[in-house]
């Protein structure tokens, strides 16, 4: 038994928390539908137009701009992107949502000059380029086994890049 702040901790506990989130992904990467498939008639007609489906690459961006902005990830995974069961959407208009939940729930990166001009969250996400905020319930970053974070280019564009020599120290 652990105690963490005031909290006792027993090892049944996580294990069973920690099945009931495996469980969750699983069902997401057993469906084979993504983006727009999942989500029911009414929230499909009210994001149409106004988000992509968005990539591992969509992600990896905001992460660095997020860490170059001193901040830290919250959450490892040893296990690639695409089996994480991400419902990742990136807006390309200004956007409203509907509550969606479990595995319905999205999570929309929002660029620099795009406006999420309300609705209910339920358990979505957003995470905002402006200021790298985010917005939802249950927010967390993760980085995944295959995520890369990479400089800017426009952070780099007076920088060499490195030689084998150097990055192999």
């Amino acid at each position: 038994m652990w105690k963490k702040e005031g909290i006792e901790w027993r090892l049944e506990d996580f294990k069973s928390e920690m099945k009931a989130e495996r469980m969750m992904l699983e069902a997401r990467v057993n469906d084979k539908r993504r983006g727009f498939d999942l989500l029911d008639e009414k929230a499909k007609s009210m994001l149409a137009g106004k988000l992509r489906v968005g990539s591992k690459f969509d992600y990896e961006d905001w992460l660095t701009g997020y860490m170059l902005h001193g901040n830290d990830p919250t959450q490892y995974f040893d296990i690639p992107w695409f089996k994480a069961g991400i419902n990742m959407f990136v807006a390309t208009n200004d956007f409203q949502l509907t509550p969606l939940y479990g595995v319905s729930a999205i999570s929309v990166l929002v660029p620099k000059g795009i406006k999420f001009i309300g609705g209910e969250l339920g358990h979505s996400k957003l995470y905002f380029e402006e200021e790298y905020r985010m917005q939802g319930e249950f927010l967390y970053v993760p980085v995944y086994g295959d995520t890369y974070v990479r400089p800017k280019k426009e952070e780099t564009k007076n920088e060499a890049p490195l030689t084998d020599r150097e990055v192999m120290g």
